[in-house]
C-alpha cells in the first residue's frame, strides 16, 4: 500500500468529518496491492499526520472502521488526553504565576490553536507549549519557572532567543515549555514575525487560563504558515527522532479551523501584513492546501491579494534552502550587527552538547571537540557543494 493512496483515503475521511458526514472505510480498494499488513500501514500514516486524537473525537462518524484501528485510535487518544490534562494544568498554573507577578506572556503555535480552535484541546497533538515573553522579563520568568519546579534543559542554540524548560508532573508525564523572547530565532524573519506586533494584537485564550493570551488570527496564520514551511524543509522532532516531510494533515486541519474563524477584519490585517513583509504567496500556500484537502471556504478576493505579489528575495531563498548550513548563512547576512553575528558563530562553534549528540547519536563516545569539528566541516562541505552545483 502506498503512502499516497492511504493519504488520499485519510483526506476523504477528514473532509467527510468536517462536513458532518460519515467517513466510510474503503474496503478492499485500498489494500488489494498490499503484501504487508494494511491496517498497520494505515495506522502509521495516521500517526505521521498527527490526527489520531482528532479522529477519536469523531469516531461516531466512522461506524464501519475496523475495530483494530478504532481501538488503537482510542488507546492513543486516552494517553494523549491524560497528557493534555496535566499539561494544560501545568501551563495554566505557570501563566497564573506570571500574571501574579505582572509578567505578560503570549501562548504561541500548537497550544494556542488547541485551546482556541479545537473542541477538545487534546485533539491537537503536540509535544510542548511555546510561550513568548518580553526580553526585560527573562530573569524574573526564569526565577518563577525554577520556583515552580521547571528545569532548564540543554543550552540555547542560535542567537539565544529561546530555551527549553521541562517538568515532570503527576502520572510521570514530562512537559516542556519553549520559552521565547523573540517570536523566532531567525534574523531573516524578525521583520515578518514582530514580537511587539504579537503583543499589541494579542487576544484572550481563556479556555487555558482566564489571563492567558494568544496572537490574533492574522498573526497566527502568518506564524503557522512560516512554521509549517520551516518544518517541511528541516523536519520536526517526534518520539522516534527527527521526521522529514512536507505534508501533514494536522496542518490542513489547523488552517481549515483558522480560516473558518477569521473575520473580514482578520483577512484585511493578514493581507496588510503580507504586503508589508512580502510574504503573500508563502501564507497563501497552506490555506490553498486546506482548501484542496478539506474544501475550506476561502475569500477569493483576499486570496488573490495574497498571491498577487512576489515574495521578498531573501525569504524566497531562505525557504528554498533545505540545507541548514545555507539557511544559517542567509540568517548571518540578515543579522542587524556584528554582535548578533558573533553570537551566531559562537553558537555554531560551541553548539550545546544535546544538539551535537542529536546529530550524532551513534558517536556519543567520541570527544565533544571532535564531534563539533565534524559538524562544522560537514556544514562547510555542504555549502561548498551547493555553491559549486550552482
Amino acid at each position: 500500500m502506498s503512502a499516497t493512496s492511504i493519504d488520499a483515503f485519510l483526506v476523504r475521511t477528514l473532509r467527510s468529518i468536517r462536513a458532518g458526514r460519515t467517513g466510510d472505510w474503503p474496503g478492499t480498494d485500498i489494500a488489494v496491492d498490499v503484501a504487508d499488513d494494511p491496517l498497520r500501514a494505515i495506522w502509521g500514516r495516521i500517526e505521521y499526520h498527527g490526527i489520531a486524537t482528532f479522529l477519536q473525537s469523531h469516531l461516531s462518524l466512522l461506524p464501519d472502521w475496523p475495530e483494530r484501528i478504532t481501538d488503537r485510535i482510542t488507546d492513543e487518544a486516552r494517553l494523549i488526553s491524560l497528557w493534555e490534562a496535566t499539561h494544560g494544568a501545568a501551563i495554566s498554573d505557570l501563566i497564573g504565576r506570571l500574571c501574579e507577578n505582572e509578567l505578560e506572556s503570549v501562548v504561541l503555535k500548537g497550544t494556542a490553536l488547541a485551546y482556541w480552535l479545537y473542541d477538545d484541546p487534546a485533539a491537537r497533538r503536540r509535544g510542548d507549549t511555546d510561550l513568548l515573553i518580553h526580553p526585560r522579563d527573562l530573569k524574573a520568568v526564569r526565577a518563577i519557572l525554577t520556583r515552580e519546579g521547571w528545569s532548564r534543559r540543554g543550552g540555547s542554540h542560535g542567537i539565544n532567543y529561546q530555551e527549553n524548560w521541562q517538568k515532570i508532573t503527576a502520572g510521570g508525564f514530562e512537559h516542556s515549555v519553549d520559552l521565547h523572547w523573540a517570536v523566532t530565532d531567525s534574523p531573516v524573519l524578525w521583520g515578518v514575525l514582530d514580537r511587539d506586533d504579537c503583543f499589541v494584537h494579542s487576544c484572550p485564550l481563556s479556555r487555558l487560563h482566564p489571563m492567558a493570551l494568544r496572537p490574533d488570527a492574522a498573526f497566527m496564520a502568518m506564524h503557522a504558515a512560516i512554521n509549517r514551511k520551516w518544518h517541511a524543509l528541516h523536519g520536526y522532532r517526534a518520539e522516534d527522532g527527527k521526521v522529514m516531510g512536507s505534508y501533514r494533515l494536522v496542518w490542513s486541519v489547523d488552517f481549515d479551523l483558522l480560516a473558518r474563524e477569521m473575520t473580514d477584519a482578520d483577512w484585511h490585517r493578514l493581507v496588510a501584513l503580507c504586503r508589508e513583509n512580502e510574504t503573500g504567496p508563502l501564507i497563501a500556500e497552506p490555506l490553498r492546501a486546506a482548501q484542496v484537502d478539506l474544501q475550506t471556504p476561502l475569500p477569493e478576493a483576499r486570496m488573490e491579494q495574497l498571491e498577487d505579489h512576489e515574495m521578498a528575495a531573501s525569504l524566497a531563498r531562505y525557504f528554498t534552502e533545505s540545507d541548514a548550513a545555507s539557511a544559517f548563512l542567509i540568517d548571518f547576512r540578515a543579522a542587524p550587527n556584528w554582535r548578533h553575528r558573533w553570537r551566531m558563530l559562537r553558537s555554531r562553534i560551541f553548539a550545546p552538547r544535546d544538539h551535537i549528540l542529536g546529530k550524532y547519536p551513534d558517536q556519543r563516545h567520541w570527544p565533544m571537540p571532535v564531534l563539533r569539528a565534524r559538524l562544522l566541516l560537514q556544514a562547510a562541505v555542504r555549502v561548498a557543494g551547493r555553491r559549486l552545483g550552482k
